[in-house]
């Protein structure tokens, strides 16, 4: 199996817990915006499966389940199998750069204040906006494999009405800071297509 990515390669990725696997396109943002030193970005899909075997026409028509993230670690995680890379041919897909978060909240004063989105994933390029104008994006930061695992399952969890809890403790520090995360955060799956990877009100 290769092990060496390509944009739009489609990727199994092995969620904890035993709850299965989920899958998502992997996309080089440097071919998109000629910038070097970006991390690793992935579209997680809104399928997954109980063991390795899938569908690929599903999955290739199936919608996306979070907001565009940046993953840090992705190539060894590659190299070692565990994370796969599908022996498929995606369609090429239409890929607008997504607009992504930042909270300047070392800034003492009301946490809502200091927020803004960043065009091509570049911090020079922020504007100030409302929180409730770009809490849906991804920040402009980047999560470890083994941190984006426990993220994608609690999102399926809530999506289907389970309890996080029951597969999850919350007392590990980075499970409780991701739950905050994902529970903060307005579903994507649930926002208007036009509106999900950008910010609103510009």
């Amino acid at each position: 199996m290769r092990k060496r990515l390509k944009s739009g390669d489609l990727l199994q990725i092995p969620l904890p817990n035993n709850m299965g696997f989920a899958y998502a396109k992997y996309l080089d943002l440097v071919k998109e915006i000629s910038t070097d030193g970006l991390p690793n970005l992935i579209k997680v899909y809104d399928y997954k499966t109980n063991d390795e075997n899938y569908n690929f026409s599903v999955l290739e028509n199936s919608e996306f389940l979070i907001a565009p993230l940046f993953v840090t670690g992705l190539p060894p995680t590659v190299r070692k199998g565990i994370w796969k890379i599908l022996d498929e041919n995606p369609s090429i897909e239409n890929f607008s750069v997504p607009h992504f978060s930042r909270h300047e909240d070392w800034a003492r004063g009301n946490p809502d204040d200091n927020w803004y989105y960043c065009i091509d994933a570049d911090i020079e390029k922020k504007t100030r906006t409302k929180k409730e104008n770009v809490q849906h994006l991804s920040p402009l930061a980047a999560d470890g494999t083994g941190i984006i695992e426990i993220r994608i399952a609690m999102t399926f969890l809530i999506k289907e009405g389970e309890k996080v809890e029951d597969y999850f403790a919350l007392e590990e520090y980075y499970e409780k800071s991701t739950y905050r995360k994902v529970t903060n955060t307005p579903p994507y799956y649930s926002l208007p297509k036009d509106t999900r990877d950008f910010a609103l009100t510009l």
